[in-house]
């Protein structure tokens, strides 16, 4: 599996994360703000990823 797919999964459980929380009755308004922190640095790295051209990606792995 490639690093940027493996980067979108924990993303997308980050927002599942941060969706459950405010679906709570009382958020935890901490927990809230590390989770879109978190979701927010991966989204950087992802699009960073992304821009890269494929043997830069290939090479990093290595």
């Amino acid at each position: 599996m490639k690093s940027l797919d493996i980067l979108k999964q924990r993303h997308a459980r980050l927002e599942h994360e941060l969706a459950a929380e405010q679906a709570r009755r009382l958020p935890d308004e901490t927990r809230m703000m590390r989770l879109k922190k978190l979701k927010l640095a991966l989204k950087d790295r992802i699009l960073m990823l992304a821009s890269q051209p494929k043997c830069q990606e290939r090479s990093s792995l290595a």
